[in-house]
């Protein structure tokens, strides 16, 4: 069963979703405007969170995304932009990928134990 969506970060995601579909491309957003649309510090874990929901939500509805501006907030990206946005979020997953399996051949299997699958 689905669990319900807090209708509160619903509304507010709905909100900054409505304002970035909209909006120039190109238009960068300082993250003290993004704290006052979403009424969450950056500094909170939920901030990351919905942020990442809008922009995977413009992705697929709007044809936009939002990429992270360092020290000052998001932008939203230029059509030309979009290929070296998706290379880099690309890079950085294979980095991720790699990393995991030196994790995984770094751990010291038990002979007494089988290892453990998940």
């Amino acid at each position: 069963m689905r669990k319900p969506v807090n209708e509160p970060w619903r509304l507010k995601r709905q909100a900054l979703f409505d304002i970035a579909a909209t909006a120039p491309l190109g238009t960068i957003y300082p993250h003290r405007a993004l704290e006052e649309i979403l009424g969450v510090s950056r500094q909170s874990p939920t901030y990351t969170t919905l942020i990442t929901a809008v922009a995977q939500w413009l992705e697929r509805d709007a044809s936009r995304t939002l990429v992270s501006v360092r020290g000052e907030g998001y932008r939203l990206p230029l059509p030309e932009e979009h290929h070296g946005v998706a290379y880099e979020k690309g890079r950085r997953a294979l980095r991720q990928q790699r990393r995991s399996v030196s994790i995984l051949q770094a751990a010291v299997w038990s002979p007494s134990k089988p290892p453990q699958r998940a």
